[in-house]
């Protein structure tokens, strides 16, 4: 099964026009990465830029605090990382980054519920319910941006890179 150059919809194969958008899939297209994945990588790197940051910063208070086992700033330093490189092989047009960008960005969701569900505590005075709720309140600034990204990747970007 193929896609149309232009706007991804499928295509049999032996189509020589889009019935969607018309465009003749002969016409030799110009090279450059879709203006989707342009768009959603920068979006990747900016905000994975941002979450390198903050596991520096949680890595940064543990020491403070003389936390010594503390490693999950680490892992978020690293799973962002990974999403930065599978968004810099998206931009170069190679699928192998979408796969990257996916392992790293699940690895990320699993990784921020994680550390909700350690910091969230399980007590029954309403300090501590207040505590869970805002825990879950802050987890969910940092999933639902994540997961919307994920489901916008697995969406649109295949049917633009090779």
């Amino acid at each position: 099964m193929k896609h149309c150059t232009n706007c991804g919809a499928q295509l049999s194969e032996d189509d020589n026009f889009c019935p969607d958008c018309g465009s003749d899939q002969n016409k030799k297209q110009a090279t450059g990465t879709s203006g989707v994945v342009l768009t959603l990588c920068i979006l990747t790197i900016l905000g994975s830029g941002l979450g390198i940051a903050r596991g520096f910063f949680y890595q940064s208070i543990a020491g403070i605090a003389d936390n010594t086992d503390y490693w999950r700033g680490y892992a978020f330093a690293i799973v962002n990382v990974g999403t930065i490189i599978g968004a810099i092989f998206m931009l170069t047009g190679r699928l192998s980054g979408f796969k990257i960008y996916l392992i790293f960005q699940i690895a990320y969701i699993l990784l921020v519920l994680f550390t909700t569900f350690i910091y969230t505590p399980g007590g029954s005075s309403d300090v501590e319910s207040a505590i869970g709720i805002f825990g879950i309140f802050v987890a969910s600034l940092f999933i639902i941006p994540s997961m919307i990204l994920l489901i916008f990747f697995i969406a649109m970007v295949p049917k633009h890179l090779k």
